[in-house]
């Protein structure tokens, strides 16, 4: 009984009349092909055409499925198929062409898409209700952070949630490099994702609290503010101005908004 391994020949569909040579084929070798008994006639070399089934000249050569072709004279089975007994089915020359016989439908009336967001006081639109507790320098950072994880937990329906911005910038920082970092933060603080911010100094970094706040802009009533030097428990203080921010946040509702006022940012 012969053998085919796997790495020998392939018959890419069930139907096809052709099987592919995966190595040298000699004459005389005996090949097992789906249960059908093929004897290798002529020399076939690896990558190229072995026919299973007998064709006549003009008979189908069928692989993938599908006819790739036609034989030109007869092909017995285990014989090599090449461009000496096979043409292709294509002709030399073929033209192709497009026509769009469907008109496009008229356009019906424009609808205007709204998304429920937060309005705040500068005309922008928030998707979150969130309070935020951002650092003016890395030296308070892990203070924000305690800060923000204490009064999130203990946050008030309607405050999405509550969250620091750690960061090790703000201090030893001149120039440009102050000026970026400072303009980095005011913009943070002014998200419309933030419907209230806490902001916490240290006092003596560069990164000065009231210059951020004046770069911020940020309404009265939705900063809260403080240094943690000039602080007995700057993580209770911060918690504490949450907490007077959450009170107003959680007042905030949703209004249905036009497309045109979400901005995406990747």
């Amino acid at each position: 009984m012969a053998h085919t391994r796997p790495t020998e020949i392939l018959r890419l569909h069930p139907g096809d009349t052709v099987a592919v040579a995966l190595r040298d084929l000699a004459p005389g070798e005996t090949l097992d092909i789906d249960g059908l008994i093929v004897v290798v006639g002529q020399a076939v070399p690896g990558g190229h055409k072995l026919a299973l089934l007998p064709h006549a000249p003009g008979d189908p050569v069928l692989k993938y499925g599908w006819a790739i072709g036609q034989a030109i004279t007869a092909i017995a089975p285990g014989a090599h198929v090449h461009t000496h007994n096979f043409r292709t089915g294509l002709s030399r020359e073929e033209s192709y062409g497009f026509s769009n016989a469907v008109a496009a439908p008229a356009p019906g009336p424009a609808l205007e898409a709204t998304f429920d967001g937060y309005l705040r006081a500068d005309g922008r639109v928030g998707t979150r209700n969130e309070i935020w507790v951002i650092p003016t320098v890395g030296c308070v950072a892990r203070a924000a952070r305690r800060i923000a994880e204490q009064a999130h937990a203990r946050r008030p329906a309607g405050v999405d949630g509550v969250f620091a911005f750690p960061h090790p910038f703000g201090c030893s920082q001149l120039g440009d490099d102050l000026s970026r970092t400072r303009k980095v933060l005011a913009s943070l603080a002014a998200h419309p994702n933030a419907g209230g911010v806490v902001i916490v100094g240290l006092g003596c970094e560069n990164n000065q609290l009231a210059a951020l706040l004046a770069e911020a802009g940020l309404a009265p009533d939705r900063v809260r503010s403080f240094n943690a030097q000039a602080s007995d428990d700057e993580v209770e203080d911060g918690v504490r101005a949450v907490e007077d921010l959450a009170a107003l946040v959680a007042r905030d509702v949703r209004t249905p908004r036009p497309f045109s006022d979400l901005v995406i940012g990747l």
